[in-house]
C-alpha cells in the first residue's frame, strides 16, 4: 500500500512539473468568418459571482 501511495505522489509530482511549462505560444487563434450581412464577434462571456470561490454567502 505504501508503494502505491509513493508511486502516486511521484507521478503527480512529475505531472505538476510538466504543467508549469505549458504554453500557448505556438497556438493558432480561431478564426470565424463573417456571414453576409452580419459581423462575427469573438468574446469571452464567462463571469464570476460571489459564489465563485466555493464559499456560500451569506453565512447562516
Amino acid at each position: 500500500m505504501k508503494n502505491i501511495l509513493a508511486a502516486s505522489f511521484t507521478l503527480l509530482f512529475f505531472l505538476s512539473l510538466n504543467a508549469q511549462t505549458h504554453s500557448h505560444s505556438g497556438a493558432q487563434p480561431f478564426t470565424y468568418p463573417n456571414i453576409d450581412g452580419f459581423v462575427t464577434l469573438k468574446t469571452d462571456l464567462h463571469m464570476h459571482s460571489v459564489f465563485s470561490d466555493g464559499k456560500v454567502w451569506p453565512t447562516i
